[in-house]
């Protein structure tokens, strides 16, 4: 994704998403991205858990590097606020 927007490349951009979410982010918005994005970027990853009680847990993951085994370790777990909970509801 940084490539096609480092690359301003919006076909590529879009070709990432998922079938269904395909031009969900116009032309104008990825000029957008461009304006923020830097050279140098960090990368983590989140896994969200929605429970049918309707709580949430934000779980913060690391891949580990190949010569520890290409583990995936949890770094945190968060209770995702009631007031954020919209931000995650698709």
């Amino acid at each position: 994704m940084k490539l096609a927007i480092d690359n301003n490349d919006y076909a590529s951009f879009d070709s990432l998403f998922a079938d269904g979410r395909k031009g969900s982010i116009s032309e104008m918005e990825f000029k957008e991205l461009k304006g923020i994005t830097t050279a140098g970027a960090g990368y983590k990853s989140y896994e969200l858990l929605t429970f049918e009680n309707g709580e949430m847990l934000l779980v913060k993951l690391r891949l580990t590097p190949p010569h520890e085994n290409n583990k995936i370790e949890i770094e945190d777990v968060i209770i995702v606020p009631d007031d954020m909970k919209e931000l995650f509801n698709d």
